[in-house]
């Protein structure tokens, strides 16, 4: 393909805007409330308890944080993947429905509470461990 002269600002604009484009997505793929879920995820199949540090409102060794690892773990450790299935938004908090599918096709729903601070989302480790537990009840 040959660039003349007088195309050469159409494709410099055209580059610039697709590098623009490609660094929001970027930079935006750790922000959110279904971000901080995955990177919980994400860390939990690591063993990164730094990267578990970053996404929840509680330090390691609380009761509701070890409650919650309890119960994702074995979803984590077969590789199933957290889907987001609904996510209902109240003013500096969302209620994330994520939905587990293992191998032999049942699935499991788990509530997430994630919570704004800052410019942050951050799990709720005491609401999300309250709605866990109430839902294994029933």
């Amino acid at each position: 393909m040959k660039i003349t002269v007088a195309k050469l600002p159409s494709v410099i604009a055209a580059a610039v805007l697709a590098v623009m484009t490609l660094a929001v997505f970027y930079i935006l793929q750790d922000y959110g409330p279904a971000s901080a879920i995955r990177r919980f995820h994400a860390a939990l199949a690591k063993d990164d308890k730094a990267g578990e540090l970053l996404v929840v409102d509680c330090p390691i060794g609380d009761p509701n944080l070890a409650f919650i690892i309890n119960q994702i773990r074995p979803f984590v450790s077969r590789g199933i993947q957290p889907q987001v299935a609904r996510m209902d938004r109240q003013p500096g908090s969302v209620r994330v429905a994520v939905v587990y599918t293992a191998q032999n096709h049942e699935r499991y729903a788990i509530i997430w509470i994630v919570d704004k601070k800052g410019s942050l989302w951050k799990i709720d480790t005491k609401l999300t461990a309250a709605v866990l537990r109430n839902n294994l009840l029933q």
